[in-house]
């Protein structure tokens, strides 16, 4: 459940009301994760509330101030994601290894069309972390909004090198495949191993296979 556009929504739910049941308890933990899901699951209200409560239990923690700022540059709220590169900057001081805040850095300049320093971070965090596959996908989509379809190709196949069963690298090389090489018998061949993937990893997600869909 790392990446927000694959998320099976079911077992976010149930995970979010057996985490909700430990709230009594008053542990920062649990109030991460509840913050956590609560995002995942478009709840961005209920998302800051936990989140806060887990800053000032723990007002060091660098996974909780990055996952504030991710909450605020999702929520939809321009003033609010204004606040959120702040808050990554804060966790990536005070942790430089924390992924979460590079990617929330890369995301904000992205959000703001700075495509340019986006990539940059993206190459910063793939520095160090050249495993970490969804980095790779993300520096694919951000080569691909600016149309360096070289470079974002490229970058896909990584992906998929790393993870054959990658859902967004497959989608992008399918993309790659129609909008710029025109070549849709590969198009189509690709597209069957994407609705292949998607019945086994995601079956339940109606909404990954609508978005799947649209684009190819």
């Amino acid at each position: 459940h790392e990446g927000f556009k694959l998320q099976d929504r079911e077992a976010l739910q149930g995970i979010k009301e057996e985490i909700f049941q430990e709230e009594k308890g008053n542990r920062e933990g649990s109030f991460f994760l509840a913050a956590m899901v609560s995002m995942l699951l478009g709840d961005y209200k209920k998302a800051r509330e936990y989140v806060t409560r887990t800053i000032e239990i723990m007002p060091t923690a660098p996974q909780a101030k990055s996952l504030a700022g991710w909450i605020d540059l999702l929520c939809g709220s321009d003033s609010k994601a204004k606040k959120s590169l702040a808050l990554f900057e804060e966790a990536a001081e005070q942790n430089p290894k924390d992924v979460d805040a590079q990617l929330g850095r890369s995301a904000y300049y992205a959000q703001h069309r700075d495509v340019d320093r986006a990539i940059d971070l993206m190459n910063e965090v793939l520095i160090k972390n050249q495993w970490f596959t969804p980095a790779v996908t993300e520096k694919a989509h951000l080569l691909f909004a600016i149309a360096d379809w070289d470079q974002a190709i490229e970058t896909a196949k990584r992906a998929l090198a790393l993870d054959p069963n990658s859902i967004d690298a497959l989608t992008l090389t399918v993309v790659h495949l129609l909008a710029h090489d025109s070549n849709f018998p590969a198009a189509c061949s690709r597209i069957g191993e994407l609705s292949e993937v998607l019945r086994e990893n995601e079956p339940n997600n109606a909404p990954l296979y609508a978005s799947s869909a649209a684009i190819s």
